[in-house]
């Protein structure tokens, strides 16, 4: 399979390693940024760095659209070429292609160029109104990574937006913890780690339901106010402590521990 990439962010990036992994040809490189940073990028996978999409060669099989939702659009209505057009969102409708050949493929990942994920837990969101292309985007892949075939764009959207809450909100919250950390001393982010992969194993047995423990699912009335006392001078956490207590508080009122 030969195709082209229009873009060259961390999705882009991925895209380029995974299919020429899989034995694919990247024919080309389409910018959508600053162009150094293509150039770097296009060098780095020993491809051609094409000046704009008008210079896709005719023979590729695959464009793929790894560019911000909000040109997807744009760039498609400008693409003259038979291949197959796919973008790579997780929230933008597959009819913001403009041709008829036309897929979604979102990896269901968290992605930074230059890094490869240190998992072999790959899965892509594939959608298409062709059966026959949904086959072929999955055999285009390596074996070993997985599918999540969708019909239509608010399955898609609705697992993209689960995936921001467990990846992206939780993320942010990591950060707030650090920010809660003592200062004068030699802790950091790092000690709590064993702790979130022991979480993660667990949710991996049980799911996050039974998986919760902490002051707010045991009813724990004097660690809470211990906890909020520590906050007083950071409103903005309380207001997010307070939030989440509430919530996990109403989910296990009436749940035996």
């Amino acid at each position: 399979m030969k195709f082209v990439v229009v873009g060259t962010g961390n999705v882009a990036w991925h895209l380029t390693d995974v299919l020429g992994t899989a034995g694919h040809t990247c024919v080309g490189i389409v910018p959508s940024s600053a162009h150094e940073r293509a150039q770097t990028f296009a060098a780095g996978f020993g491809v051609e760095l094409l000046p704009s999409a008008a210079r896709i060669p005719s023979d590729v099989d695959v464009v793929f659209l790894a560019v911000p939702d909000a040109r997807i659009s744009m760039i498609s209505q400008r693409l003259s070429t038979n291949a197959l057009i796919v973008h790579t969102s997780g929230m933008t409708p597959i009819e913001a292609i403009a041709q008829p050949k036309r897929a979604v493929m979102w990896p269901l990942l968290s992605l930074t160029a230059g890094i490869r994920p240190q998992t072999t837990d790959w899965q892509w969101v594939i959608q298409s109104e062709s059966t026959e292309i949904r086959t072929h985007l999955t055999e285009w892949l390596p074996a070993d990574h997985r599918t999540i075939i969708t019909a239509q764009d608010d399955e898609r959207q609705r697992i993209h937006l689960a995936a921001v809450f467990a990846n992206n909100f939780v993320n942010h919250l990591y950060y707030l913890s650090e920010q809660l950390l003592p200062k004068d001393n030699d802790a950091s982010f790092g000690m709590l780690l064993p702790l979130l992969k022991g979480h993660i194993h667990k949710l991996e047995q049980s799911g996050p339901y039974d998986a919760q423990t902490g002051p707010a699912r045991r009813g724990d009335s004097s660690t809470l106010a211990a906890q909020r006392q520590l906050l007083q001078r950071n409103p903005s956490l309380l207001a997010i402590y307070n939030d989440f207590t509430q919530r996990i508080t109403d989910l296990y009122e009436h749940h035996e521990l």
